[in-house]
């Protein structure tokens, strides 16, 4: 396997686990079950039926989430190869793509899905840029920076 495969799997691996376990827990403080959680990413494309659909929508969320953090992952680790300072400075290139993941996010596919619109509040604004800084961008760029490196 090659270290750019390396990064990706890796990268999305972490960032699928990381950020799905702290929306799960987020959420669940807020007495929402999992399957309501994943069922609301399913409702991207399903609309408000995901929600009548049980554990099947559910389990299609939880899909959906990985596709995406794959996604990210391998768009980063393919771009950070033709800009040598991303991968040495994998930090800052980690902070500043988890505000652009959750930008795009936030600002162009959900608005663009069939996801029922919910309200929004500060606190949970907060989170979430918090969650894409340290557990989508971070850990994303920190698998590019490890496998660049060990293919120096």
């Amino acid at each position: 396997m090659s270290n750019t495969l390396r990064a990706i799997v890796w990268g999305g691996a972490l960032c699928a686990v990381l950020d799905g376990t702290c929306v799960t827990l987020l959420y669940g403080a807020k007495g929402i079950k999992a399957i309501q959680v994943w069922q609301g990413v399913a409702s991207s494309i399903l609309g408000a039926k995901a929600f009548r659909l049980g554990w099947r929508s559910g389990m299609l969320g939880l899909l959906l989430h990985c596709a995406v953090a794959f996604t990210v992952a391998t768009m980063f680790v393919l771009i950070s190869q033709r800009i040598p300072m991303a991968p040495q400075h994998y930090i800052l290139a980690g902070l500043g793509y988890g505000i652009v993941v959750f930008a795009v996010m936030n600002l162009i596919v959900v608005p663009l899905s069939a996801m029922p619109k919910r309200p929004t509040n500060a606190s949970l604004l907060v989170a979430q840029v918090l969650m894409h800084l340290l557990l989508v961008g971070l850990p994303i760029s920190a698998a590019a920076h490890h496998f660049a490196k060990s293919s120096q």
